[in-house]
């Protein structure tokens, strides 16, 4: 019932989530062109799971990039994803750091991928998109401040110079990059023309997959 381009103004970027594409350890592949080989040689037998319509949006960027043949099938929310994967009903799953890494670190599921522009500290040796040679399929996921249109400038300036100094802080960084979330501040202009430009991306992706809006 809002138009996000009247009714909200930007303040700043807050943080990048960083996601994974982790398999059930049955799954004979360690690499995304390991995936991609064997879905395409085993048509039909890998479903993946995802909890979110972003997250859903992520896979089937994932299946776009790689040439997979992979069936989504919906969860509600990131726990039930990991729980279908671990228990065998989903092979792959599109779900976060904060989530998966304990249960990467059992050997209950293994990561084959993490998005962003470089490895995550709490697991060294899963190698980021851009490093596996499929750029393309880390579609962003990021969280952002806005205000309702109208929000006094000195308001605006306030607010966003209190969220700098607060992600500017060592021990939130470091809590942040525990929970899988990188955090980076912005312009209000460099937000407003980031959210134009992914906007336009992933409209070109949606409809790319012939999803029609509901």
């Amino acid at each position: 019932s809002y138009d996000p381009d009247r009714d909200l103004v930007p303040i700043t970027f807050l943080g990048r989530q960083i996601l994974l594409v982790a398999v059930h350890p049955s799954l004979p592949v360690r690499t995304l062109a390991e995936l991609a080989a064997w879905s395409r040689a085993h048509p039909d037998r890998i479903n993946y799971g995802a909890g979110s319509g972003a997250l859903m949006l992520a896979g089937e960027a994932l299946k776009a990039a790689i040439g997979a043949d992979m069936t989504h099938v919906p969860y509600n929310g990131l726990a039930p994803t990991l729980q279908a994967m671990i228990a065998g009903d989903v092979q792959v799953g599109i779900v976060d750091v904060a989530s998966a890494q304990a249960s990467i670190r059992a050997g209950r599921v293994r990561a084959l991928v993490v998005s962003g522009r470089a490895r995550l500290p709490q697991l060294p040796d899963v190698p980021t998109f851009i490093e596996a040679g499929y750029p393309s399929a880390d579609l962003p996921l990021w969280n952002a401040l806005f205000a309702p249109a109208g929000t006094p400038d000195a308001i605006l300036v306030r607010v966003r110079a209190a969220f700098v100094k607060v992600l500017e802080e060592p021990e939130v960084v470091a809590r942040l990059l525990e929970a899988g979330v990188v955090p980076e501040t912005s312009t209000p202009d460099a937000l407003g023309e980031r959210l134009l430009q992914e906007r336009a991306a992933v409209a070109a992706l949606v409809k790319s997959l012939g999803i029609a809006p509901k």
